[in-house]
């Protein structure tokens, strides 16, 4: 990491490689490695982090102020060096089997495809799970650069510091797909938002009702620790009610399509992102799974109470089959890992 000084702006650098595939798609569905998802990534982990603590007009406005609107430009630029070269594939080995069911039929499926469904699809004349897009190699390294004022560097940082711990970029992101990794280190940063008492809000934000889950092992391969996280999250959602029903996994994230199942409409038909982040994790050559959990206040009034079970249920069933590591939330966002 090179931190350098022009006149009242700083220069941040990171060097970084992906852990896991990023399905960064450009017009023609081929990966390509652009700026425009990092500054949405470093958009959604700033609201993320200081969500919670500003009413919504000065959250806005202060959105504004930082990464820019239509009426003016973002205060931090981003620029990237070097090149990642796109890989197609059509499948990832050493995922875990999971079962699955669809036309009244039992059969097994790799979880990574399971995790990427949307890049993935079943082909009727190949009988099998395809990939529509290509991915970014991994272990490529590239140039990350952000130029920012001083007086934003602090709240900046950290956001970097939150995708890079926690986040990914790309379609299926909150999979896991489109890890990043540091691989000369987070730079410095203070956290000080009253996360550990702030009530959660409207949308995803660090507050008092989150949790981290970590795997409790190492492993040598991304595909091995995402398969892990990715069972242990979905095994946590099915635990939550009875096969061939919706409604408790509706209010972890919607919609919910299922061609051969009914469906609530408003749980078939409305929008809500889940709260549970995937990540993969890399340190000493060795790769490890992380779940972050971001509850929200529920937009259905009536449904909090029911919303606010389900969570409970869902951390319950992590923290039995995952390591909880709440309390080192603070101390990767502001350490140098």
């Amino acid at each position: 990491m090179n931190i350098s000084r022009f006149y009242r702006t700083e220069t941040i650098e990171y060097n970084l490689e992906f852990l896991t595939p990023a399905f960064l798609g450009g017009a023609d569905q081929n990966a390509e490695l652009r700026t425009a998802p990092f500054k949405a990534a470093l958009r959604w982990w700033w609201r993320v982090l200081y969500g919670n603590s500003k009413t919504p007009e000065d959250l806005s406005k202060e959105e504004r102020s930082i990464f820019g609107s239509t009426e003016q430009g973002s205060l931090a630029r981003i620029s990237i060096i070097g090149q990642v070269p796109p890989v197609k594939t059509n499948g990832f080995p050493k995922g875990k089997s999971i079962p699955v069911s669809s036309n009244g039929k039992d059969f097994f499926i790799n979880i990574l495809d399971y995790l990427a469904y949307g890049v993935c699809s079943y082909d009727k004349e190949e009988k099998q799970n395809v990939y529509n897009r290509s991915h970014l190699d991994l272990g490529k390294k590239f140039v990350f650069s952000v130029s920012l004022p001083a007086k934003s560097k602090n709240e900046i940082t950290t956001c970097l510091n939150g995708l890079f711990t926690f986040g990914s970029i790309g379609s299926r992101s909150r999979n896991g797909f489109g890890s990043l990794y540091a691989v000369n280190g987070l730079a410095q940063a203070t956290y000080s938002e009253p996360w550990t008492t702030a009530s959660p809000v409207g949308y995803p934000t660090l507050n008092s009702r989150s949790k981290l889950f970590v795997t409790k092992q190492n492993y040598d391969t991304w595909e091995e620790a995402l398969s892990e996280i990715g069972s242990a999250y979905r095994n946590a959602r099915i635990s939550l009610e009875k096969r061939h029903t919706f409604n408790r996994r509706g209010f972890v994230s919607r919609p919910i399509e299922h061609k051969s199942e009914r469906i609530p409409d408003n749980i078939r038909n409305q929008r809500s992102p889940k709260q549970f982040i995937l990540h993969v994790a890399k340190q000493k050559g060795k790769y490890s799974g992380r779940i972050l959990s971001l509850p929200v206040a529920f937009y259905e009034k009536d449904g909090q109470g029911e919303y606010n079970k389900v969570i409970e249920d869902m951390h319950s069933y992590l923290s039995k089959t995952m390591g909880e590591k709440t309390g080192e939330i603070l101390k990767l966002v502001e350490a140098r890992p």
